[in-house]
């Protein structure tokens, strides 16, 4: 369900050929109308198998406004809720420096068996699926799994991939992967409850990442590989989540990919967007006696070696900025919520409807 609007995977063909169509002909319309959340006009052949399938609906006039957010990845367009949806089970739009990077380095193989743990919009399955041929997906969040079954009709690949509603691998069957890959609830929050559930992660952030570390083992191959995209919390020189790295997987070969661009803020500046919240004072105290003074964004690709070795790199394509502007209470979110055009230009995908012209 999308709000209390279903999602009608009919006609699958006519919305796909729809999409593309819009997304190569008319590219700042598609952003600003999918990306973007405002109203456009549309041609009437292009309008009706998207009314049809209710991702979009009319808006004043002839306009037209959106029900979910698309994203185009690797020639694949992902359907999400709005990045302003208010609801707590929303499904988490694609981003270019968080879901999108994810996929474009998947260390998936030809003809891996993966398990994609914390699947939401089905991203991460889909793009494993069409290398390795054979997908198992998880997420406790039904509403994600809805939309994650509508993204693998609309891509061609429901035949492979299997999605399960699971608390992480609670229901998994007894068998073990080539690859585990996640992009799991990884936010550090004040109060759980007043925040979206594909986000929330307790007071380090690392309440999901945990369990995926300690429990994924038991899942792996004798040579599988494990990939994992986190928030983590740290000191000036040391990251928190690379500690339980080396805990749970003391023989292994560690890549370290920092997202962010420098590769740490202060944590001060992160805790700024929470300063409203329930239970924000003994957070912070929390934060000061553990000494996670800094924040990092992290993926983590981890291979079975003789011994642990690590591997730092420095992404260098996203400019981090700090510089949040969203209301959090509970729920009421703009799209605009990162540091500048570039920042904006970056998650959003699209420079067209910034620079003018179709």
């Amino acid at each position: 369900m999308m709000n209390k609007i279903k999602l009608n995977a009919e006609n699958l063909l006519e919305i796909k050929d729809a999409l593309s169509r819009l997304y190569k002909h008319k590219n700042s319309t598609f952003s600003k109308l999918f990306l973007l959340e405002g109203e456009t006009e549309l041609e009437k052949n292009i309008a009706l198998p998207l009314l049809k399938a209710n991702l979009i609906k009319p808006g004043s006039g002839s306009n037209f406004i959106s029900n979910v957010r698309i994203w185009k990845s690797k020639k694949k367009f992902i359907i999400t809720d709005l990045f302003t949806c208010a609801r707590k089970d929303r499904v988490y739009p694609i981003f270019a420096d968080e879901s999108d990077f994810l996929v474009n380095n998947l260390i998936v193989d030809k003809n891996d068996e993966v398990l994609d743990v914390c699947t939401g919009s089905g991203i991460q399955a889909i793009c494993c699926a069409e290398k390795s041929g054979k997908v198992i997906a998880v997420d406790v969040n039904k509403r994600a799994l809805s939309f994650a079954g509508f993204n693998t009709k609309l891509n061609n690949l429901e035949g492979q991939i299997e999605l399960i509603h699971s608390d992480l691998f609670a229901k998994i069957p007894k068998k073990k992967f080539d690859l585990i890959v996640s992009n799991p609830p990884f936010i550090p929050v004040p109060n759980e409850k007043n925040w979206f559930l594909h986000g929330s992660a307790g007071y380090d952030g690392l309440k999901i990442v945990k369990r995926i570390l300690k429990e994924s083992k038991k899942y792996l191959k004798p040579k599988g590989k494990l990939q994992i995209i986190t928030h983590s919390f740290g000191a000036a020189k040391k990251i928190q989540v690379l500690n339980l790295v080396k805990k749970h997987f003391p023989k292994s070969r560690i890549q370290l990919v920092h997202l962010m661009n420098p590769k740490k803020i202060k944590a001060k500046k992160y805790l700024t967007r929470f300063s409203g919240s329930a239970n924000f004072g003994s957070w912070k105290k929390f934060l000061k006696k553990n000494n996670l003074n800094y924040m990092y964004r992290v993926l983590i690709n981890i291979f079975p070696a003789k011994k642990f070795s690590l591997e730092e790199v420095q992404n260098k394509k996203f400019r981090f900025t700090m510089n949040e502007s969203f209301n959090q209470k509970p729920f009421k979110v703009r799209p605009y919520y990162s540091g500048g055009w570039k920042e904006m230009i970056q998650r959003y995908g699209d420079v067209s409807l910034f620079l003018g012209g179709e």
